[in-house]
């Protein structure tokens, strides 16, 4: 019997088999690449990763600034959707101490010229699979906002609108009033 390419995809997906093609097929299929997400209140790890032009930036950096990480790919077309809210994010907030990263992860496209290309201006950064494990994340997209503390406040996996833009505002908000 002769599989196709479709076929042995579909086979790891939902057929249990552990064979180890790529961790793309693996982030496509949602399979158990990485542990379990992180909790709204964990204490995000912190990472070194580097932007196009090999300059390195680490969470760490960014203490006293909101975080928005955004795991995402080129080929992922729920990816795309997802970019035109975090650039809104990014417009709206970045003079507010609201940083917006684009993680691309599991990569064989360009992200530099697919970011471009879609008109979005907020940082991004190369080689996400290398901290996709200690964040949980087995799919794109996926989202993270992480707090000033470090901590995380909210969390979003897949392109479904789940309140990204409210949750930045109710957060500064409650800021202030502090």
């Amino acid at each position: 019997m002769r599989l196709t390419i479709m076929g042995l995809v579909l086979a790891l997906c939902f057929g249990g088999m552990t064979l180890n093609l790529s961790q793309r097929v693996n982030a496509q299929c949602g399979a158990a690449v990485a542990g379990r997400t992180l909790a709204i209140g964990d204490v995000a790890p912190d990472w070194t990763l580097s932007d196009p032009k090999g300059k390195t930036h680490s969470l760490s950096n960014y203490r006293g600034k909101v975080v928005v990480l955004d795991f995402w790919a080129t080929w992922c077309s729920k990816c795309a959707k997802l970019m035109p809210v975090l650039e809104q994010v990014h417009q709206k907030y970045k003079n507010k101490g609201v940083v917006v990263l684009g993680v691309s992860s599991w990569e064989t496209g360009d992200p530099v010229s697919v970011m471009h290309r879609r008109g979005m201006t907020y940082e991004v950064l190369l080689r996400g699979e290398r901290i996709a494990p200690a964040y949980g994340v087995a799919t794109v997209p996926a989202i993270y906002v992480i707090g000033v503390d470090g901590k995380v406040i909210y969390f979003q996996a897949g392109v479904e609108e789940q309140g990204l833009p409210a949750a930045i505002e109710n957060y500064l908000r409650a800021r202030e009033s502090d």
